[in-house]
């Protein structure tokens, strides 16, 4: 008896053990949770706004031919190096329920379009609705950086705008060449300014990667994250949840390293779809999935009969009368 009451009493004390450490083990996931929560609510912008598909030309809208759409890149790339000058072309089929004034200065601001010593940014800004393969509707802007604004008035941008337009009014074959003329009649504003030049230096090819790889790196980084992930979990569950901190820092660091790394979020969000996608997939694997082991058969049986199950119990009630 007094076995039995010391048994039950070590029972209610492993109890009670298990369940603080599993509630303080909850408490730490739910913190950890929020921390990222909280860190990714100060990363988001309020809307959300598409990542360039280009560095300076985007078309989002499929107004233009591929090779109509590297010319118009390399038309903004060489503006670019002669004057600092960041020109970016851009169409779009969805402003998110915005007009075409309030889309294009979100675009503007989240992009980071121009040299932040002179903000020297010009967005050239196309909303077009198809209705057939040949047959549209069209808005255009142009939106012009503060640091531009005295090299190109708003007179000047009102006549730029319409020639422009009047082109995009002939069809959707000459679409390109309204960007093409649009664009150069703006270099023809600018291009002896010397006040819209930047003293930044240019961007180094490594940083021109990053930004024309921005979805391959927020790849690298998710699987990167999802792995961390997967240890923070199986060290959270262990004997000693204290350990699972250092992974949890480590996904801090990796979530401020892509938010930090690109502007436009599309390394952050990447890693983080890649990385959630990765962890339930590996939980899913765990749990669901063998290792692939198979078997040819081998092993052994044993069934116990009824006829020898009787034969027991015959030996048994005669050892019992004995």
């Amino acid at each position: 008896m007094f076995y039995l009451r010391k048994a039950q009493k070590r029972k209610q004390n492993n109890h009670t053990v298990m369940s603080s450490a599993f509630s303080s083990r909850t408490r730490i996931l739910l913190l950890s949770m929020i921390t990222v929560l909280v860190l990714l609510g100060l990363a988001t912008p309020v809307r959300a706004v598409p990542a360039p598909s280009g560095y300076m030309c985007s078309d989002f809208g499929h107004a233009l031919w591929s090779y109509e759409e590297e010319y118009l890149e390399e038309y903004c790339r060489n503006i670019e190096a002669e004057t600092t000058v960041e020109l970016y072309v851009v169409t779009t089929n969805d402003l998110e329920g915005l007009s075409i004034e309030r889309y294009a200065y979100e675009l503007f601001n989240a992009w980071g379009i121009g040299k932040a010593d002179v903000n020297n940014g010009l967005l050239m800004l196309l909303y077009i609705t198809w209705h057939s393969e040949i047959d549209f509707d069209c808005e255009f802007r142009i939106e012009v950086g503060q640091g531009m604004e005295g090299a190109i008035t708003d007179g000047e941008t009102e006549d730029i705008v319409n020639i422009t337009v009047t082109y995009f009014n002939m069809g959707e074959s000459y679409i390109y060449t309204g960007f093409e003329e649009g664009i150069f009649a703006l270099y023809e504003e600018f291009k002896d300014d010397p006040t819209v030049r930047s003293q930044l230096p240019p961007l180094s090819p490594l940083a021109l990667w990053v930004l024309n790889n921005a979805q391959l790196i927020g790849f690298v980084l998710g699987i990167i994250l999802a792995i961390d992930f997967r240890m923070m979990f199986y060290l959270l569950f262990s004997r000693n949840p204290g350990a699972f901190c250092i992974p949890l820092l480590i996904a801090i660091g990796l979530l401020v390293f892509a938010w930090l790394l690109d502007p436009t979020l599309t390394i952050l969000v990447t890693t983080l779809i890649v990385g959630l996608g990765g962890t339930a997939a590996f939980s899913g694997a765990t749990r669901v999935i063998g290792g692939g082991g198979r078997t040819a058969g081998g092993g052994f049986s044993y069934r116990l009969s009824r006829p020898y199950k009787g034969e027991i119990k015959q030996w048994l009630a005669a050892q019992a009368l004995r």
